[in-house]
Order: C-alpha cells, then sequence, then structure tokens
C-alpha cells in the first residue's frame, strides 16, 4: 500500500515541526515521519529541560560551514524576534543569561506540545513511531520513500532528521545517507560542542584537578578567541570554553588557553616581588589560580622559588605560560557527549534561499542535517527555526 502526500517531512524536532507548520499553514497536505514515538526529544531535554532556545547576538559569524554566507538568508528571514514571537504564542516566557542566550522560562516540553499542537492544528499529520529505510527520487518527479509502515509517495520532502548527537535519544545519519543515496555530497561529519580529553601523561598530571573551573580564554588554529568558563575533569576539559573550541578542533591540533585572560601577568608578578619577597611563587599565584592548578604546574611553566629570587626573565616567562597554556587533547568525548554535529549535507549543494536541493529538485534540507554548526547559546536552535521555517515555506 502507498500513502500520498504533496509533501513529507522527516524529523519531528524543532526544525522538522516549524517546516511541517508553514506548510499545513497553506493548506497544503504533510505528513511528519519521525521513528521516535513522541517528537521533539532533543528539544526537550536541552538547556537542563529549560531549552536555550536563541540568541540575541545571532551573526552569521557564529556558525561553522563549508560555505559561510549559507546561513544568512535564512537567519534574515526568521531571526531571534520571530522566536520570541513564536513564544508569546505558546504562552511561554524567556530568560535572558550571559551573552545574550534566551531560555524559555518553563519547561521545553510545553514548547514541544505546542509545535506538535500547532501543526496538527494546521492540517499536519504526525507518523511516528515510523522508520524510513530509504528514498528514492522518481523518474516523473516526486519521491517514493520505504517506512516500517509501507511506502509513501511525496512531490516534496524536507530532511530535518538531525545530526549524530545524542545517540542514545536516537539520533542517527539517515539524512546525510539519503543525501549520499542521491549523489548529494556530505561534509564528513565529527562531533562539535564535545568535552576535550587528556592525553595518558595531561590525565597523570591533571586528572586531580577534577572539578576545579575557573574563566578563560580558548582558541585552537582557525577558530576565534572564546572567553568563557572552563572546567577540569577526570577524563580532560570541559564546560563552554572547552565545548565552543571543540568544534573547530582537529586531530592533532593543539589548544591555546589564557587562563589568566585580561590580566598583566608579569607586572602583577614584578609589584609583588616588590611588597612581598619572602612570600613563595606558588602563594602569590594561588591567590588568582586554583591551588590545585598551581601546583601541578609548579616544576615546569612555575619555578618553586621564593618572590625575592624572581628576575624579571621569570616573571615574563611565567606570564607567557599562563597566558599560552598549550594543552594537546587525545580527541574528543564523542557523540554521546557531543551537544551536536559539525558537517553534514554540503551546503554548496543546497540553495540557501529555499534549501533545495540543487540537482535534486524538490528535495529539501533543513537543521542540523545540514553542514551548518552553531556556537553554544541558542545558536544552533536558531538555525534549526529559521531554516525549517524557510524550508516550510519554499515547499
Amino acid at each position: 500500500m502507498v500513502t500520498d502526500a504533496p509533501v513529507v517531512v522527516l524529523g519531528a524536532g524543532a526544525a522538522g515541526l516549524v517546516a511541517a507548520h508553514q506548510v499545513a499553514a497553506r493548506g497544503i497536505g504533510v505528513i511528519v515521519v519521525d521513528h521516535q514515538a513522541r517528537p521533539g526529544r532533543k528539544l526537550a531535554i536541552t538547556g537542563g529541560g529549560y531549552c536555550n532556545v536563541t540568541n540575541m547576538r545571532v551573526k552569521a559569524r557564529c556558525f561553522i560551514s563549508s560555505n559561510p554566507h549559507f546561513v544568512k538568508s535564512a537567519l534574515a528571514r526568521f531571526g531571534p524576534w520571530d522566536v520570541m514571537d513564536m513564544l508569546a504564542d505558546a504562552g511561554i516566557g524567556v530568560e535572558e543569561r550571559d551573552r545574550g542566550e534566551l531560555f524559555c522560562d518553563q519547561r521545553a516540553t510545553l514548547l514541544v506540545d505546542f509545535l506538535q499542537g500547532r501543526a496538527e492544528a494546521a492540517g499536519a499529520r504526525l507518523m511516528l513511531g515510523c522508520s524510513v529505510s530509504g528514498l528514492r527520487a522518481l523518474p516523473g518527479g516526486g519521491f517514493l520513500l520505504r517506512s516500517s509502515r509501507g511506502e509513501l509517495q511525496a512531490s516534496r520532502v524536507i530532511v530535518a532528521t538531525g545530526g549524530l548527537s545524542y545517540p542514545g535519544i536516537g539520533a542517527s545519519g539517515l539524512g546525510m545517507d539519503i543525501a549520499r543515496s542521491l549523489g548529494i555530497p556530505v561534509v564528513a561529519p565529527r562531533p562539535g560542542l564535545a568535552p576535550l580529553l587528556w592525553s595518558a601523561s595531561d590525565r597523570e598530571r591533571f586528572a586531580d584537578l577534577s572539578g576545579n573551573s575557573l574563566e578563560v580564554t580558548t582558541r585552537c588554529p582557525d577558530s576565534p578567541a572564546f572567553r568563557a568558563d572552563l572546567l577540569f575533569t577526570h577524563r580532560g576539559l570541559s564546560g563552554p570554553a572547552a565545548l565552543q573550541v571543540s568544534s573547530y578542533w582537529r586531530p592533532g591540533a593543539s589548544v591555546t588557553v589564557d587562563l589568566l585572560p585580561g590580566i598583566d601577568v608579569e607586572g602583577r608578578l614584578l609589584e609583588a616581588r616588590r611588597e612581598r619577597p619572602r612570600a613563595a611563587l606558588r602563594t602569590v599565584l594561588g591567590a588568582w589560580l586554583p591551588k590545585r592548578l598551581v601546583l601541578a604546574f609548579e616544576g615546569r611553566e612555575i619555578p618553586d622559588l621564593p618572590m625575592g629570587r624572581l628576575s624579571d626573565l621569570h616573571a615574563a616567562a611565567i606570564a607567557d605560560s599562563l597566558h599560552r597554556w598549550t594543552f594537546h587533547p587525545a580527541g574528543t568525548a564523542g557523540y554521546d557527549k557531543a551537544e551536536v554535529t559539525v558537517g553534514g549535507v554540503d551546503t554548496r549543494a543546497i540553495s540557501s534561499k529555499t534549501l533545495e536541493a540543487r540537482d535534486v529538485p524538490g528535495l529539501h534540507f533543513a537543521g542540523e542535517v545540514l553542514d551548518v554548526t552553531g556556537w553554544l547559546g541558542g545558536y544552533n536552535l536558531q538555525w534549526a527555526w529559521s531554516s525549517g521555517h524557510c524550508a516550510g515555506r519554499a515547499v
């Protein structure tokens, strides 16, 4: 038995539900297919259950893509203020936190319920608990999808299946597999916004620092500098400063950490030498850094001596070590701990205005399945809203 629908949306997450509403609200029949029994599972658990829905500082530079200008069109047509209007319609307020981050003031499950209810009220049909095993383009136009509930035939398809992060709640590479099967290139995926792991030697040296945190600035080759909190764990480095830079990090590259950003370490050390010549260097530094971190650095980056014996060269070298501590990750914690997927369907093969594949008419992509990855802080959900809205309007 073949089920016909003008439009099929694959994926009942943030992007898929927004896209389905845009289609149905124009009186076009649409079926939303998802292998999960409930929609919006990732959306419901992000941000500790109070999802970071957007960021008031959204700019194109806050996204990683092989085609860096790709996001501009969608972001311009559905931005943070549009998200706030959507939340107001849902009766959900927002709480602004650091660096422009906007969180729901109620549980994110209410937002999921709203998105589902709005799409269904407009006429969308949700087919949940239904897995898709493949999609092929038909010679005369349109598509045939093989699913666990039979075949579905559609004139247009929006792929909003997400990425590989959160495999524990059913994430898969279905959308990228579909793209490959139809000749659409895929940028090799990797975990993003994931903790960075110690090498064996660093684990021995720093594992006892687990639980210590401080505000730092991190960067790696090709990344901007991120100033945020860094958390030491028994496995490596986590916290926003590590997660942000992890999306840019590649195996073999180093991460540079400024442990005391904005502080004139050399000047303060020379001042302390004059005022506290009998104090131990570790004591002076222990007022600025976690004491266990100072002890881990002592004997390498930090010499064991009293302030009175600190030379100008010592002060300059210590300042350089603390402002440019170089860490060589053994890897990331992988998709199990990653918040997003970096890479995905190559945006150079997709129209930035319609989100339609250039060489496969009628096939659109939205959300994390695309090679678009935002910074930590609401940027990835904003991309889901923006791309879902534009794909839904285009079909």
